[in-house]
């Protein structure tokens, strides 16, 4: 299997420690916390509290919005497939094959991480 050249960057968004306020935030605010260097004039609607949080379960929106950069309305079957052969391509995180709401993002087949 071809390594997807985008494993390493969901890698690192994966093991990067969250605000302890993270399930407060918007999802443009989560954006903005993992693209800082990109968008100097943006202000968060909330300041970030302490990195202290880690990720235990993630959804392939999460990954395009939040790691990607990208508009929530450009997410498609595609990239949810392309996203998930990168999950399969990460250690420590499997597929549950259940759905969940996964604010902000709506009802989502997700992720979690290996205990």
């Amino acid at each position: 299997m071809e390594k997807d050249d985008r494993v390493g960057i969901v890698e690192k968004y994966l093991n990067e420690l969250l605000p302890d306020n993270w399930d407060e935030l918007s999802m443009a605010d989560r954006q903005y916390y993992f693209n800082k260097e990109f968008d100097a004039n943006y202000v968060p609607d909330k300041a970030f509290g302490p990195a202290i949080y880690q990720r235990e379960e993630v959804c392939p929106m999460e990954i395009w919005v939040e790691c990607f950069n990208k508009d929530k309305a450009d997410f498609d079957k595609t990239e949810s497939n392309a996203i998930s052969l990168i999950m399969t391509q990460i250690p420590g995180w499997e597929k549950t094959g259940k759905s969940k709401v996964m604010d902000p993002y709506s009802k989502q087949r997700y992720y979690t991480r290996k205990k």
